[in-house]
């Protein structure tokens, strides 16, 4: 049922947002950014490189040295559930531990421990491009829509409310003993087998809830800078589009955008993928900036960007699909090997 609504509030949003859409204006915004859309994939291939790398050290903090491939590896493949399934990045969070564990050999309570410390990075980094973009904006930076007043307050509010998020879920995990507690409630259940299993494993709970207060209290400054890159790294990606298209909007109305949209889009966490709700951030903003034929623009940016996340989830689903004893495509040997 959950799903249904998301869905349907979903394509209300996303018909919303292109309702004014002509096919002939959309072919030919896509006609003037013609062979250069190659660009439009490599600002998330970076992005993700620089989170799998971030993720790397998070482990070796931790005590595993874990080959970037292996990490790179599993964050790929979470992109397929991220993308597809409803309360995608939930799922893939929940994920990413079990293939760690699988593919680079991270016991499950360092995983999970891991995986917080990255959301919790993931969520700094995002609340920092708020921050810089209301900052810059209220330096004169970016257009006249991007100065007001009433938009570099609600960039500042935006950014210290996903502050306080992470503050808030970083309290949770160092102290709450959260694994703890989700044992408890699962030892509720009238499952005789189940309280078994989970008398046997209270060792394991414990250690994870040791490891995730371990995690989030790490002072990574590498970490937290590599997030802020792969943030910034995300934001290139509407701005290279944009600027292909002809659109006059500097970096800084982009980051200010894609900084808000991206805060609608978390908090829309049932609707897969974001379906609607990235659209109609995107049209309202360029609408009230004033660019020429917005929709168009808007029908040009959702469909470059979804055609990237198509690409990706198609990547992980390719991994998570692998069989056993298949080569890993993203070993070094592999590449060698193909290469040759």
């Amino acid at each position: 049922m959950t799903t249904a609504a998301g869905l349907l509030v979903g394509l209300v949003a996303a018909w919303l947002a292109l309702r004014g859409l002509k096919v002939d204006d959309l072919g030919t915004v896509l006609t003037a950014i013609g062979p250069a859309v190659a660009f439009v994939f490599l600002p998330q291939a970076l992005s993700m490189g620089l989170d799998s790398a971030a993720l790397a050290f998070l482990l070796r903090r931790l005590g595993y040295v874990t080959a970037f491939a292996r990490v790179a590896r599993c964050r790929v493949a979470v992109e397929f559930m991220a993308v597809v399934l409803p309360a995608g990045a939930v799922v893939a969070d929940g994920t990413l531990p079990v293939l760690l564990n699988r593919w680079a050999g991270v016991r499950s309570p360092d995983g999970v421990a891991a995986v917080a410390a990255r959301k919790l990075m993931i969520w700094r980094a995002h609340a920092g491009c708020l921050l810089l973009a209301g900052i810059a904006a209220a330096l004169g930076g970016g257009s006249e829509l991007t100065r007001k007043k009433s938009t570099v307050i609600l960039l500042f509010a935006a950014g210290l409310m996903v502050s306080v998020l992470s503050a808030l879920l970083a309290l949770l995990a160092g102290s709450a003993r959260p694994a703890s507690r989700v044992r408890g409630l699962l030892m509720r259940i009238p499952l005789a087998r189940l309280r078994e299993a989970l008398a046997e494993a209270e060792a394991h709970f414990h250690v994870t809830d040791a490891r995730l207060a371990e995690a989030t209290r790490m002072r990574a400054v590498r970490v937290h800078l590599l997030y802020l890159a792969a943030w910034l790294a995300r934001v290139l990606e509407p701005f290279v589009i944009l600027r292909l298209a002809g659109a006059p909007l500097s970096f800084v109305d982009v980051l200010a955008a894609e900084g808000l949209v991206g805060a609608a889009r978390s908090a829309m966490v049932v609707i897969p993928a974001g379906l609607g709700v990235q659209e109609l951030g995107w049209s309202m903003f360029l609408r009230a900036a004033g660019v020429p034929d917005p929709a168009a623009l808007t029908g040009a940016l959702a469909l470059l960007r979804r055609m990237r996340e198509a690409f990706w989830a198609a990547a992980g689903y390719v991994l998570l699909m692998k069989r056993p004893g298949e080569r890993d495509p993203l070993e070094p040997e592999a590449v060698a090997a193909e290469a040759q």
